[in-house]
């Protein structure tokens, strides 16, 4: 594993919604092994768009069943439209809303599919359909997670 540590812009935006990194003594490519992640015992876990893994890779690690985002599945796969949204481009204030949600739905409120739809319409000139969306948002990978029924159409 290579969480995103200090001064990545991943760090950024998980700072911006709300969020506390909680691996920022780790670089940009420092390699962790599980025991650190079950030390760090993160609330949220977010698994890169650029990464293969999902999250039920995580949930399913029997060393991980001890961490309190895996007991109370709050592991979310990044998701991936015009562009993968974990790095800076042209999509990251979707990112942000969609981090916001998840991190802090109490609070945090948006109609991110409808952010979703204006966007698209604007950069690409294209309208999402709800399954456009769905694929976006990577629904079937993180449908069964703590909040995400917000996300759903």
């Amino acid at each position: 594993m290579r969480p995103a540590g200090r001064n990545t812009y991943q760090d950024f935006w998980i700072r911006l919604t709300g969020g506390t990194n909680v691996a920022l003594f780790a670089g940009t490519n420092t390699a962790v092994n599980l025991e650190q992640i079950v030390v760090w015992n993160p609330q949220a876990m977010f698994v890169g768009a650029f990464d293969a893994g999902t999250p039920d890779d995580l949930m399913r690690n029997p060393s991980l069943a001890g961490v309190e985002a895996v007991r109370k599945r709050r592991v979310y796969k990044l998701p991936h439209g015009g562009y993968r949204w974990d790095p800076g481009s042209h999509e990251s204030h979707l990112t942000w809303q969609w981090a916001a949600m998840l991190l802090h739905p109490e609070r945090a409120r948006f109609d991110l599919r409808s952010s979703m739809r204006e966007t698209y319409r604007f950069l690409y000139r294209y309208e999402l359909t709800d399954a456009d969306i769905d694929e976006i948002l990577q629904m079937p990978l993180n449908a069964s997670m703590t909040g995400y029924a917000a996300l759903a159409r």
